[in-house]
């Protein structure tokens, strides 16, 4: 059984790590400073524990806070860069046959 922070379309938890591990080798190794820059740059909230949560892999991320993350790491809002790394090999099998 799939919890609800799971998903087998999308694995969170490779997402966060990838995400962290993106805003440290940006400069942004502690959190307030990141939530600060993000913040500014987007007009969005985010808090420490929102964060936190989201780099841990234990809550699922929204398409807004996902645009607003890529755009605070310097990105633009649809990259999928973190996400094609984090569906099933056959999703980008699929994806494939559209090109």
């Amino acid at each position: 059984m799939v919890k609800m922070n799971e998903s087998p379309a999308f694995d969170y938890a490779k997402y966060g790590a990838l995400l962290r591990l993106e805003r440290t080798r940006l400069g942004y190794r502690k959190a307030d400073v990141f939530i600060r820059h993000f913040i500014k740059t987007t007009g969005m909230h985010m808090s420490k524990d929102i964060l936190h949560k989201i780099e841990t892999g234990a809550t699922r991320v929204r398409l807004d806070m996902y645009c607003a993350l890529n755009l605070a790491l310097d990105r633009p809002a649809f990259d999928d860069w973190i996400a094609k790394q984090c569906v099933p090999d056959e999703w980008t099998r699929l994806e494939d046959l559209f090109d």
